[in-house]
């Protein structure tokens, strides 16, 4: 009688899928494992990582899963380019740094956003009012 083998609790799990789009078969493998708890519903929070083989993904969830046992893992998350541009200012910008051949001097998020745009000729924002015509 084969013995079963189980993973250690919080390891996670990797499977073969195969899916069929426009009458062709893609085989990859998924890993999938919990990143931690909801603390609004007590509810498990899945992530799931992909890849060409087996092995590829089980060296990505070692990676994440000690991650989260050494409580390194930082979770993705969304940020818009205001919130980064507000971000590198005041990060990275500083008081007083050198931008190609120009000083800039504590400017605003919006003044250097619209220097990026008039720069690269375009919007860099959602609303095509912002953008900069010629």
């Amino acid at each position: 009688m084969p013995s079963s083998k189980k993973n250690a609790a919080g390891c996670g799990n990797i499977r073969k899928k195969t899916v069929t789009k426009n009458g062709k078969d893609y085989t990859y493998w998924e890993a999938r494992y919990t990143a931690g708890y909801d603390p609004g519903t007590g509810k498990q929070i899945q992530k799931s990582i992909t890849g060409k083989t087996q092995s590829e993904v089980a060296k990505k969830l070692k990676e994440a899963t000690s991650a989260l046992d050494a409580g390194t893992y930082i979770a993705p998350h969304k940020t818009t380019v205001a919130q980064w541009m507000d971000t590198w200012q005041a990060e990275y910008l500083g008081a007083v740094k050198l931008l190609g051949d120009h000083v800039v001097a504590s400017q605003s998020a919006d003044d250097l956003a619209h220097r990026f745009r008039v720069q690269l000729g375009g919007c860099l924002c959602n609303d095509p009012a912002d953008a900069v015509s010629d």
